[in-house]
């Protein structure tokens, strides 16, 4: 203003001390030159729809109610809702209560919310930080689902969803205080509830239609799905572990107990940060086990009852060394036919090796049957079964029978469970030289 005064009394237009800056700058406001209203955006914003179910998904955040918080119940913590929305039927494919508004809970919004409704063909998210992680667009891209981001401080073009946050508020919120809603799960379980029954099957005032019957109507061949197991794979987190000196490794706080094999070795691990009741263990690219968080044991000097021992089998005749060598013979036959393209002759498909076949070839190697074992070795291949599963019966086989050759058949159990876990990771890594592999 004081520049605008200057210039004025320069030219003449006025005599010095004629006007003041406040009377300038109020003149200015009236007649709406000021800073604020010369700076406004002038673009129109238009109502746009899409033209069927599962082209667009709108996402986001709504602050929710404070509940108690689980880590000190005497505070109160804020929860957050995350939502999408399905932008022409104003169906929503999944929505949830979480404690924070992290990547974490748009992700696992987004994983539940493709398994129960299918593939977009667009995501259109927010500008914020938690929408901008580069692994929503990895997500995103393995999927071809292509992300969209609205333009900041524009919420027009959120319009649908913010109207859905608005009736979140006043159709439901108000409920879970009256009824003094105490945990996360709670919630979520009231708003489940009340988003099937009652938003998914009420008439939308924009559309004349519910949100449930409107996208069944529309979506036709649209419809995209994935397999749950593609999906919970692709949304794995992957860390890099050190494997302990006890066969531990540590995600999030918790200990997972993994193959002796691997002490000292580096090693992947990849795991739902949702659900740590198990971890898959990747090592050298290739997936190893399936791992299980660790349950100390507890000493006792206890005298432990002996079971009765089981009478001795009756000798069978069966030979288990000439039927492993007469079964690993028939499987490279076969293997060298499929090789040159030419059928095995008058042999059927060999049916699925269960733990059951597992457990029956090693006591007929061991020259015994599984009814003769002690309960004790049963368990203990049941989770040897359990942990390194899928085992083939050519690998069984053939380790084994080397065990036997080498060792005999009188040596502890772990003996020959050694013998097959070696030879089975020789095998899933026959690129690895024998300085690489575990012992």
């Amino acid at each position: 203003m004081a520049k605008i005064i200057r210039i004025m009394e320069t030219n003449g237009l006025i005599k010095p001390g004629d006007i003041k800056r406040s009377t300038l700058s109020r003149l200015f406001k009236e007649h709406g030159f000021d800073r604020k209203t010369l700076m406004k955006s002038h673009k129109i914003h238009r109502a746009f729809e899409a033209e069927h179910s599962n082209q667009i998904w709108q996402s986001d955040i709504l602050y929710g109610p404070y509940l108690p918080d689980p880590k000190a119940s005497a505070k109160n913590k804020r929860s957050y809702l995350a939502a999408f929305l399905d932008d022409f039927s104003r169906l929503v494919p999944h929505a949830e209560f979480y404690w924070d508004e992290k990547f974490p809970a748009l992700e696992n919004t987004l994983k539940k919310a493709l398994l129960k409704r299918g593939l977009p063909q667009i995501i259109y998210v927010d500008n914020g930080k938690i929408f901008s992680a580069r692994r929503l667009d990895a997500v995103c891209a393995a999927l071809g689902i292509r992300k969209i981001s609205c333009q900041p401080y524009s919420p027009e073009g959120k319009g649908k969803i913010e109207r859905f946050f608005r009736t979140v508020r006043e159709d439901f919120l108000a409920e879970p205080e009256v009824q003094k809603v105490q945990t996360l799960p709670e919630l979520n379980k009231l708003f489940w509830g009340w988003l099937e029954v009652a938003y998914h099957q009420r008439v939308h005032s924009s559309t004349n239609a519910s949100p449930l019957e409107r996208w069944q109507q529309y979506l036709g061949h649209y419809l995209r799905s994935v397999e749950e197991k593609e999906l919970i794979e692709l949304f794995l987190w992957q860390v890099n572990r050190k494997v302990s000196n006890v066969g531990l490794v540590s995600v999030d706080g918790l200990d997972f107990e993994v193959d002796g094999m691997l002490k000292q070795r580096h090693v992947e691990v990849r795991y739902n940060p949702f659900d740590l009741s198990w971890v898959h263990i990747y090592y050298q690219g290739r997936f190893f086990q399936k791992a299980y968080p660790f349950k100390l044991g507890r000493w006792s000097t206890a005298t432990k009852s002996q079971p009765p021992q089981p009478e001795k089998p009756r000798p069978t005749g069966i030979k288990p060394l000439q039927q492993l060598a007469q079964q690993h013979h028939q499987q490279k036959q076969k293997r060298a036919a499929q090789l040159v393209d030419i059928p095995p002759s008058g042999t059927a498909p060999e049916p699925p090796f269960t733990v059951a076949m597992f457990i029956h070839m090693v006591a007929t190697a061991l020259d015994t049957a599984p009814e003769a074992m002690h309960a004790r070795e049963i368990e203990r291949l049941q989770d040897f079964w359990k942990t390194h599963q899928p085992l083939r019966a050519e690998t069984v086989g053939l380790a084994m029978a080397k065990a036997i050759l080498t060792h005999g058949n009188n040596q502890h159990l772990d003996v020959y469970l050694n013998a097959i876990k070696a030879l089975q990771l020789k095998w899933q890594n026959p690129s690895s030289d024998s300085t690489n592999q575990p012992s």
